[in-house]
């Protein structure tokens, strides 16, 4: 009998372990997150110093992902090349600021953003053009990318990838629909089937100047 409940004992104290082991593992292990390009990203190819982001498939928002703080701070960065450094064009960096703006103001300042040199929350890359060995170039030419680390469901970082997929003739390089797309994956949305939609994977024609009321009400919800 007395040997029933020390193995019983042990049982029990085999499971309260596992559970905390478990617990811990789910909510403080951080983790790297996907988030791919408009347009369509070929994450296999890691040339020109890119960023890696890793790839995992998700809902469109879910776990209440969030950063713990506003402002989300941010960052331009210089990139390392064969030929020296490079870094965002003006262009490329008015846009995104101008995205920034436009989330801040249609979440009633609720989210909002600041431009830093250093400790930022976001880092921003610009690259060449991006072509994955697909024969269709149409449709393998990424624009951007968007990535983040977590901490249970806190974003603790991210990191936004432009490329210059663009000719200066194009009609959307005035638009900031891809900037705010890579911003969104950032906060965790992914892409919808939604054709009209600023999350769809494809962010070709007219520009569309306006983010998706769902958006709006779900950042106003968590922050």
């Amino acid at each position: 009998m007395l040997e029933i409940k020390h193995i019983l004992t042990i049982l029990a104290i085999l499971l309260v372990v596992s559970f905390f082991w478990m617990s811990f593992t789910n909510n403080g292990t951080k983790t790297n997150k996907t988030v791919t390009g408009a347009v369509i990203a070929d994450l296999n190819d890691k040339s020109n110093n890119e960023q890696e982001i890793v790839k995992e498939e998700r809902n469109i928002y879910s776990d209440n992902l969030h950063f713990n703080h506003v402002p989300i701070t941010y960052n331009f960065e210089v990139v390392p090349t064969k030929n020296g450094y490079y870094s965002c064009p003006d262009a490329q960096k008015e846009r995104t600021k101008k995205a920034f703006e436009m989330i801040k103001n249609e979440t009633d300042n609720s989210l909002s953003f600041k431009e830093v040199e250093n400790n930022e929350d976001i880092q921003i890359f610009c690259y060449g053009m991006k072509i994955s060995d697909s024969s269709s170039q149409w449709y393998s030419m990424t624009e951007g990318e968007g990535g983040y680390e977590l901490l249970g469901n806190e974003i603790t970082s991210g990191t936004l990838n432009f490329y210059d997929a663009m000719s200066p003739q194009n009609q959307r390089r005035n638009c900031i629909d891809l900037e705010l797309h890579e911003i969104f994956h950032i906060l965790g949305f992914n892409h919808v089937d939604d054709k009209n939609s600023l999350m769809y994977t494809e962010q070709w024609g007219p520009c569309k100047y306006k983010i998706d009321d769902w958006i709006i009400k779900d950042l106003k919800e968590i922050y």
